[in-house]
């Protein structure tokens, strides 16, 4: 009847507009998830974000072009040995971040590639606060916050034009300070924070710690204060859910894509195990033993980039990559190893793997002061990208031109181009 109310009914944790049946009672899936890769136009933004002009472009991503070889810049972070841990461009490649050994994150702003010769890339910011080495950084979507985690057991939110971070994540249920119903059990991180990122196009945030890693929603108060009240942010975060690796000690490597909507979570633990998570029903659906002879230390899908977009059944492939194992090739609809990548050299170190927009290259870092280029197709380097002056700990690929950037241990960032446009 019209005039009565119906009561609240409660509903599982989903993120659709509809609640449907898990079906992990029925025949099993042969396709993980169906991404949404038409994104709407996004409004304006009363906020301030990172400027979009310099190296970003707005054409499509080549899919023909040979892959970047040709050394366009290098550039010294600091004077001091520092190493990077991890580089992220922004979505539309105008700023790369650098989370570094010595508790910052650094901004640069690559320019033209006309003009890499005259300066290659100047900082824009630097984020101070982090009383420990930062392992990696993850843009938002729309490019206008950073986050960040560390060996201090937090994670922080930052803008540009900002000396302090807007949100730091430092207790496991939310940083509500007059919530007294949960004081007790709003504890402290106990462990390092070893990932973070945006997930489900900005909506939440992802985090890891220990054995389990954290879902979060987030508010963040864009009003202008004084120099005073500067410290009392209205900025704020509450757990949606805690999902636990019960079977690992720790959480070693945590991958989602931000750029669409997707509810898959792929985590690596300590056990040398991978678990798909199914955010729609909150739990684990595939596990994977043994990934590799020893634990996992980095995962990366095939996210594409806005500027170009991949058949549904592309979005399926991730890499893993482990010390002394090199980097495998998977398929989350077989969920089988399709290809190994082993020319790199890690015997020792941790080191990242990443794909290209395009998904035809994969870029590896090595101990041998050198970054691997793969085609996809074959296990054999297609190119090995020298002149580094340490490991190559760092690697991440521009969303939008024909370009890789690397990171070392001795602080030291190039960037590398397709010889056309060098």
């Amino acid at each position: 009847l019209r005039g009565k109310q119906r009561g609240i009914a409660d509903k599982p944790l989903t993120f659709k507009s509809k609640v449907k049946s898990s079906g992990y009672s029925e025949q099993p899936r042969t396709k993980m998830f169906t991404p949404k890769t038409q994104k709407s136009a996004q409004k304006p933004s009363s906020g301030k974000s990172y400027s979009t002009t310099g190296i970003s472009s707005q054409s499509e991503y080549s899919t023909t072009a040979a892959p970047p070889t040709e050394i366009a810049y290098c550039s010294q972070l600091s004077e001091h040995p520092m190493a990077v841990n991890g580089l992220s461009f922004s979505g539309t490649g105008s700023h790369l971040s650098c989370a570094c050994s010595d508790g910052t994150a650094r901004v640069l702003r690559p320019l033209p590639q006309g003009s890499l010769s005259q300066g290659g890339s100047r900082r824009e910011s630097t984020f101070v606060g982090h009383d420990g080495a930062v392992y990696s950084t993850s843009w938002s979507h729309d490019g206008r916050w950073l986050v960040t985690c560390s060996a201090d057991q937090t994670a922080r939110l930052w803008t540009q034009g900002k000396q302090e971070p807007l949100i730091v994540f430092n207790s496991t249920l939310h940083n509500f300070k007059s919530d007294v119903t949960t004081e007790k059990t709003n504890t402290l991180f106990a462990k390092e924070v070893t990932s973070a990122q945006f997930y489900y196009l900005d909506r939440f945030i992802l985090l890891s710690a220990g054995n389990s890693f954290y879902l979060y929603k987030y508010h963040i108060d864009t009003a202008k204060i004084d120099d005073i009240k500067r410290y009392l942010s209205a900025s704020h975060y509450k757990l949606v859910k805690e999902f636990v690796m019960s079977t690992a000690q720790k959480i070693t490597a945590l991958s989602a894509v931000n750029e669409f909507h997707s509810h898959i979570a792929l985590v690596a633990g300590s056990n040398k195990s991978l678990e798909v998570y199914d955010m729609n029903v909150g739990q684990c659906v595939c596990s994977l033993g043994d990934v590799h002879s020893r634990p996992v230390n980095c995962i990366a899908q095939n996210k594409g980039s806005r500027y170009i977009t991949h058949p549904p059944h592309g979005y399926n492939l991730f890499l893993t990559s482990a010390v002394a194992d090199g980097v495998k090739l998977w398929d989350l609809r077989t969920r089988r190893c399709v290809s190994r990548f082993t020319a790199h050299k890690n015997p020792s170190l941790p080191l990242p793997a990443t794909f290209s927009p395009c998904a035809r290259y994969i870029s590896s870092g090595s101990e041998d002061r050198c970054a691997y280029i793969y085609d996809i197709r074959s296990p054999a380097p297609l190119h090995k990208l020298s002149g580094h002056s340490d490991v190559v700990s760092a690697v991440a690929f521009h969303p939008s031109k024909i370009m890789v950037a690397t990171g070392t241990l001795s602080g030291e960032v190039k960037y590398f181009v397709n010889s056309r446009t060098a």
